[in-house]
């Protein structure tokens, strides 16, 4: 597993987990960027995307991922994105291959009236096993990748090139 540097002092206070209240993560949105992990799921020269039911991107097929909780550790982030959006258990995903940290703006986002987030992007693979979708997607499939975007997405992340970049890092094995 890859591992990053994850210092912490002694007596940290822990998060107390619940949900940050509407009106204050929407000042939050408004003000600060949001730190995310994303995994980009590779199986035998194929990629797995999940179809977005909210904004942004609505409609669109993404790779797995979300906000980091606090004293949670990236990897682990990462992990518990991307079972919770497959339903899958944690223990069937391995991170394999850092990609890079890249910087995402949107203009419509479910909560407010944009997002800018901040995404420490990694490769993973998954056990063979049955993938699905949460509530939050309403597709989830197999696309053949070659470094390029796969044939029948061109031209759906002309607005938004994250996804298109972030699949031409991925290297057929």
């Amino acid at each position: 597993m890859i591992q990053t540097l994850n210092y912490k002092d002694d007596g940290i206070i822990k998060s107390s987990s619940g949900m940050i209240p509407h009106d204050v993560y929407k000042t939050i949105l408004d003000n600060v960027p949001l730190l995310c992990v994303d995994l980009v799921i590779v199986r035998e020269n194929k990629v797995f995307l999940i179809k977005r039911k909210n904004k942004p991107c609505q409609g669109a097929y993404w790779i797995q991922g979300g906000r980091v909780i606090k004293n949670e550790n990236l990897e682990q982030c990462g992990i518990r994105k991307a079972a919770s959006e497959l339903n899958i258990p944690e223990d069937k995903i391995k991170l394999i291959k850092f990609l890079g940290t890249f910087s995402t703006e949107f203009c419509d986002s479910e909560q407010g009236n944009s997002a800018h987030t901040v995404n420490v992007t990694f490769q993973a693979e998954i056990d063979d096993i049955p993938l699905s979708f949460d509530k939050d997607h309403s597709d989830g499939r197999w696309f053949d990748i070659n470094g390029s975007l796969p044939p029948e997405l061109k031209n759906i992340y002309v607005h938004h090139p994250y996804i298109a970049e972030i699949l031409k890092l991925i290297k057929p094995q």
